[in-house]
């Protein structure tokens, strides 16, 4: 038969309580305490999740249970705009359904430690300045999500979205590019977006000089198909194989050329060129300052299928 714990109380001001059980319960006991001294060892409230649901900058948003601090994660709520007009505690995930902006304030930054994840019809638009902190999280553009990088000061560090983050985007997502700190780094290089596909593209990006951002052919490589949707080039001319690439082909989807954009398909050393694209349109404001070449002395055979419409409108 079991033995049953005895149970003694002292009477007097140095009363006592002791506990008699059995080696099995003891064990049992001690199980229980390394279990609970585990827990809360490991256990770290500041990672509780905290919710945007009503609009307003950062201090006058409406926030459930109470406004986050530091290694918390947030998700801001479809139908909520953040507006970060100040430097953020130190975040671990964010997540949003609705929309973050940060504005063109000095100290206007959303620092974070963990993954960002901007899904379907949401945006963040980075205005200021975004502090995507460690190397290997993941940066998701679900669905038609938008991220618009213009960064206030446009230094090597604002690209830090890229060149630590674990890009995933969807194709029909929406990438902005209005900054770019180096002309002579491509978007696609293995130190920025290294190997992931693109969605929506647009390049807007502005250089001193002659205003060419070399792309080194890194559209083209690994596959000739990374950019999934819509292209365009707004501002400045981008050169998407300058010849450090040595590509021969590459597959696009619709291409706009607009405003003071231009594209430069294929440069340099000797080589034949495949190219399709869907529906192709040049409508710049001028094509005599800053022309659209497909093939610029690079003298191979052109093979171009446009599956759409050809419009070279001046």
């Amino acid at each position: 038969m079991q033995k049953l714990p005895t149970f003694l109380l002292k009477s007097g001001y140095n009363s006592a309580f002791s506990l008699s059980c059995t080696k099995d319960q003891r064990d049992g006991l001690t199980h229980v305490f390394i279990f609970l001294l585990i827990f809360f060892c490991f256990y770290n409230p500041v990672f509780s999740q905290v919710t945007c649901t009503n609009s307003g900058t950062w201090t006058t948003a409406t926030w459930s249970p109470a406004p986050p601090t530091t290694g918390q994660s947030i998700l801001v709520n479809a139908g909520c705009t953040l507006t970060i007009d100040q430097t953020t505690p130190l975040l671990q995930n964010i997540q949003i359904d609705g929309a973050i902006i940060v504005t063109t304030g000095s100290t206007s930054c959303l620092l974070l430690n963990g993954d960002l994840i901007i899904n379907n019809g949401a945006v963040l638009e980075n205005n200021g300045c975004v502090d995507f902190r460690t190397p290997g999280k993941s940066f998701q553009l679900n669905g038609t999500a938008t991220y618009v990088h213009n960064p206030l000061l446009n230094l090597a560090q604002d690209e830090n979205i890229f060149f630590n983050g674990n890009e995933s985007f969807s194709v029909s997502s929406n990438l902005f590019i209005k900054k770019w700190n180096d002309p002579t780094i491509p978007l696609g290089a293995v130190s920025r977006v290294q190997s992931g596909s693109f969605g929506n593209l647009t390049l807007s990006a502005t250089f001193p000089g002659n205003g060419e951002w070399l792309q080194s052919g890194r559209f083209a490589l690994p596959v000739p198909d990374r950019i999934r949707g819509n292209f365009s080039v707004t501002e400045g001319t981008v050169v998407m194989d300058e010849g450090s690439g040595n590509t021969i082909s590459l597959i696009l989807s619709n291409v706009n050329i607009s405003a003071n954009g231009s594209l430069v398909f294929q440069r340099g050393n000797y080589r034949n060129f495949s190219l399709t694209t869907g529906n192709f349109t040049v409508s710049t404001s001028n094509p005599v300052k800053r022309p659209s070449i497909i093939m610029d002395s690079s003298l191979g055979v052109l093979n171009w299928t446009v599956n759409g419409n050809l419009q070279l409108n001046h």
